[in-house]
């Protein structure tokens, strides 16, 4: 309904009646990260809790991508073409300063059954020329808007790696929780077994 009422030119040129559209849909997605944060963290089991933990991460990756790409794209279609206030450059350094807190954490979750998750190297070497063409819109006086489409675009780019990712963890959580729920359901077996023994044992002794 917000897309719909907005008026005049389809173009990038219109960030000042997109700009509250993108800001809710920012706010949904990250309360939504942050709840399954959250949940993560309750889980008991310890390889269920470290994939949760790893599905949300590669979950956050591709917004922060996105967002990245977005501001810089916005920075080359404004006044003068390129990153230029303070605001600006702030901003950069944060969003490139999350992704690779964010891919460290990644790094160091990615053991034991997931140990294969971060082993893409043709989706790593991705990342790092995205984030080459980030720290290069800091350099240039004008913005390179077709290298950060291309960066982002390109098959096998960071948001493919990204999807890949959670495609493989989400795997290996299933995987866990059915096997979780068979070691479950052969304790109740067994315990349904011991119960009647003891209550066959039970009426004997009587």
């Amino acid at each position: 309904q917000s897309v719909g009422a907005v008026t005049g030119e389809r173009s990038v040129r219109q960030n000042e009646a997109t700009q509250p559209i993108y800001n809710g849909y920012t706010t949904l997605i990250e309360d939504l990260l942050a709840a399954g944060d959250s949940m993560a963290l309750d889980i008991d089991d310890p390889e269920l809790r470290q994939g949760a933990q790893l599905l949300t991460l590669a979950s956050a990756q591709p917004v922060l991508v996105g967002r990245i790409g977005r501001e810089r794209l916005l920075a080359g279609v404004s006044p003068g073409g390129g990153v230029s206030t303070p605001e600006q450059i702030a901003s950069i350094a944060a969003d490139r300063a999350e992704l690779l807190a964010n891919e460290a954490e990644i790094e160091s979750l990615a053991t034991g059954p997931y140990e294969d998750v971060s082993v893409d190297q043709a989706g790593a070497g991705s990342l790092s020329e995205f984030l080459a063409v980030v720290d290069g819109s800091l350099e240039g006086p004008t913005m390179n808007i077709a290298a950060i489409t291309s960066s982002l675009g390109r098959t096998g780019g960071p948001a493919e790696h990204y999807t890949a990712m959670q495609d493989t963890v989400g795997t290996k959580l299933a995987d866990r929780a059915a096997d979780l729920r068979a070691e479950a359901e052969t304790r109740r077996t067994l315990w349904l077994v011991l119960a009647g023994a003891a209550a066959v044992a039970a009426a004997v002794t009587l």
